[in-house]
């Protein structure tokens, strides 16, 4: 039994019965964008042109902005569609920048994710490709759809042509690198041979197919070859001059073109016509799907500039050199061809080397439209990470172990869980011809970590200050995302921290995979990848309840936590043993006395007392292990101990005095209006300390046995006192905050208040000095 086309249709099965096929039309996909990789915004940027029209050739632009609102996973984004899939053949799209941005005497870089597919589950084949273009013409050029890819000659099937023809017709003044997913290798005199001088090649039933007939020379991942011949086995990624003197091979066959009807038919006009081969150069090909495999690929172009006053640039094109699943360098996938460009045949100098850069790409025709009308078309998508003529920006993330001496935990390494962790992520400024603005990051917190506080110290900030933690979605056994502001890096502000603290989880034990985080701003984007770890469970852990405690200087402290065990079963109190070190400022680690837990202290819930009032004032680090009788040991919980003490900070010098004498009583204000005294204050919020002063006569320097009819005195805002050396006057009665930060004592002092010098009407010319004794007490 045999059925013919038509009488049975199948939706979305497709059946062979004794050698014919019934085609069913083309799935629908998911929306490539919605797994797209992050990028930056291009919409709305004055950085790109999008025109209307496709250069001279009366084509619309098939170009289209895809937004992608922000998330969990992304910020907000957009990607650039430049031919679509489906019944759109011979159509083209492009972007180009705006201004001639990219430099050819400067080192440049650009990197994307292309996206290519069409519905290869039915065998429809897709058509044709995009290309990465430098030209110096315009910001809007195009040459043709087809096999030319925007960028290539186009054919324009006559008797007439030659290489100046199909050279003619390509972007002038420019180099490309296409990614072409359609071998175009139908040879006219193989497939429409003439028959006894008779035509059998009709030129308007059939696209130019021969470009990828040409020769091919490199390989990818390998250097020193571009002069070794390749054969294109299929999609390929390759490079060269569109308008270049080498690039095209013309050949001729006899053809025919319908020129009008007749009572007999159609009526032609034969010749022989001209069609063109195309040599290529750097080429990355696989027998396999390279491109339209329905998944994003990563590609950077790293263009290095002539050196010592020459005119040869090199660019080394990346081919998945980052995996797209987890925005990690991809080491075993990474394909790259380095190849030269000669500056001058992009008609640029080094005095005026900026050129336009841009996006091509086109759809063709099908050659089985009966069966697969959609042949020769696909999406072809681009999401840009960074453009030339930008911020050049860079970012690094580290995980690090507090537990363990903060010890960084690199690749492939182990911690164990419940571990104190911090994630310290660095962004930096690097270089370009404009500030890096509006930058945001979207940090990815690697699973079977649970982060609850964080600090960021932005560009131009001495100062950390907090995170706000609010905004963090998803769980720690799965991984937490966390979008913080960054602000503007430039030349003069170069660098941001982020810094967020945590805790490896202990429910179970996980295998960690790359982590990377994104920083988004205007023309570029930089990212940092923790790279991939495990977490071991901790058969017994510990947890404390504080991870810092202050207490005053001749005061014990009592750290306070819990033993537990992983699997839940209880743990019998007297076999439980704490082991203690600390640690001082010094780096001087001492062990303590073991402490067996008890019924009375017990594990869920254990007091551990340090004698500290024999400890001089200071920072110390308490390290709590627990072990159990079967020998299992925990996590090691560390404690940050400052033994406070209130003792004299810093100062901005002597208190000095100028004053012009008028023989009447005055008051005369610090010569230094923001003279400052920091008492360094490290004692318990709620603990009072009082600073007093008193001062001798202030006598003349050349006769110290004179003194001045006048003296020192404080007024703190309502009252005046007069300073004398016998007797000590109270200036600040401070009540701590607990903050450990230094006190400025003259911090709220004006021209009206502090220690002044009153003069009185015998006051006499002269320079005088005398001493101030400060008397410091944290006694209440």
């Amino acid at each position: 039994m045999q059925f013919r086309k038509g009488i049975m249709t199948l939706v979305g099965v497709a059946i062979a019965l004794g050698g014919v096929s019934l085609y069913t039309g083309e799935t629908a996909t998911a929306d490539p964008m919605d797994s797209a990789p992050q990028g930056i915004q291009v919409q709305h940027n004055a950085y790109f042109n999008r025109p209307s029209l496709l250069g001279t050739t009366g084509l619309e632009n098939q170009a289209k902005y895809l937004p992608v609102t922000g998330n969990a996973n992304r910020l907000p984004m957009d990607g650039v569609q430049l031919t679509a899939y489906a019944d759109n053949h011979d159509t083209g799209g492009a972007i180009w920048s705006n201004d001639r941005s990219f430099n050819l005497y400067k080192d440049q870089r650009l990197s994307m994710w292309i996206y290519v597919s069409a519905d290869i589950t039915y065998g429809t084949v897709p058509g044709e490709g995009m290309a990465f273009v430098l030209q110096n013409d315009s910001n809007n050029e195009f040459s043709g759809a087809g096999e030319s890819l925007g960028v290539w000659g186009a054919d324009p099937k006559s008797t007439t042509g030659g290489l100046d023809t199909i050279k003619g017709t390509a972007i002038q003044n420019s180099w490309a690198v296409e990614f072409d997913t359609r071998l175009n290798q139908t040879d006219p005199s193989v497939k429409w041979p003439a028959t006894l001088g008779i035509a059998n090649w009709n030129l308007d039933d059939n696209d130019s197919d021969a470009f990828d007939l040409g020769d091919s020379y490199g390989y990818g991942n390998q250097t020193g070859n571009l002069g070794t011949a390749q054969t294109i086995k299929g999609e390929h990624i390759s490079s060269g001059y569109p308008a270049g003197d080498n690039t095209y091979s013309d050949y001729t066959l006899t053809g025919k073109r319908l020129d009008g009807h007749t009572i007999f038919g159609n009526s032609y006009t034969t010749g022989k016509y001209h069609y063109y081969k195309q040599n290529q150069f750097g080429l990355i090909t696989s027998s396999s799907t390279l491109l339209s495999d329905q998944n994003w690929h990563h590609v950077t172009m790293d263009y290095k500039a002539p050196t010592d006053g020459g005119t040869e640039g090199k660019m080394s094109y990346y081919f998945d050199n980052v995996n797209s699943a987890t925005g990690a360098p991809d080491a075993v996938n990474n394909q790259v061809t380095t190849v030269p460009i000669d500056t001058t045949k992009l008609n640029a100098a080094a005095t005026d080397g900026k050129v336009f850069w841009g996006m091509t790409g086109s759809t063709g025709l099908s050659n089985d439209a009966s069966d697969y009308p959609s042949n020769g078309t696909q999406n072809s998508m681009v999401v840009f990470e960074h453009v030339p003529g930008q911020a050049n920006a860079s970012a690094t993330a580290k995980l690090i172990n507090e537990s363990d001496d903060n010890t960084e935990v690199t690749s492939g390494k182990s911690i164990y869980g419940n571990s104190q962790v911090r994630l310290a992520y660095t962004v930096n400024y690097d270089s370009g011809d404009t500030d890096w603005t509006d930058v945001v990051s979207q940090l990815h917190i690697p699973k079977g970590i649970e982060v609850t506080s964080g600090t960021i110290q932005k560009p131009g900030s001495t100062t950390p200050t907090a995170v706000d933690m609010s905004g963090i979605s998803g769980k720690g056994a799965t991984g937490q995302s966390l979008a913080v502001d960054v602000g503007t890096l430039s030349a003069t502000n170069k660098t941001a921290t982020i810094t967020l603290e945590g805790k490896t989880l202990n429910d179970k034990a996980y295998s960690v995979p790359d982590t990377t985080s994104n920083f988004v701003g205007t023309g570029t984007m930089a990212s940092a990848t923790v790279n991939k770890f495990s977490i071991k469970q901790q058969a017994l852990a510990l947890d404390v309840d504080k991870d810092a405690i202050n207490v005053n200087q001749g005061q014990d402290l009592n750290a306070t936590g819990k033993v537990s065990r992983a699997d839940g079963t209880v743990l019998k109190n007297t076999d439980v043993k704490l082991y203690p070190t600390l640690t001082d400022d010094q780096g001087t680690t001492t062990s303590l006395p073991t402490t067996t837990l008890s019924d009375t202290n017990p594990a869920n819930g254990f007091t551990y007392n340090l004698a500290a009032s024999t400890l001089p004032a200071g920072k110390y680090t308490l390290k709590l292990t627990a072990v159990d009788g079967s020998s299992n040991m925990s996590n090691t919980q560390s404690i940050a101990i400052v033994i406070g003490n209130v003792d004299f900070g810093n100062s901005s010098g002597d208190l000095n005095y100028d004053a012009t004498l008028n023989g009447s009583e005055e008051i005369v204000s610090r010569s230094d209006a923001n003279w400052s005294f920091n008492i360094n204050d490290t004692v318990t919020s709620g603990t009072t300390w009082k600073l007093y002063a008193k001062a001798t006569p202030l006598s003349l320097n050349s006769a110290p046995e004179t003194t001045l009819d006048g003296q020192l005195i404080y007024n703190d805002g309502t009252d005046e006192y007069t300073l004398s050396d016998s007797t000590q006057t109270l200036i600040t009665n401070h009540v701590s905050d607990g903050s450990n930060t230094p006190v400025n004592i003259a911090d709220n002092w004006d021209s009206n208040s502090g220690i002044l010098l009153k003069l009185n009407g015998g006051a006499m010319q002269g320079k005088y000095n005398g001493t101030v004794t400060w008397t410091l007490t944290n006694t209440p």
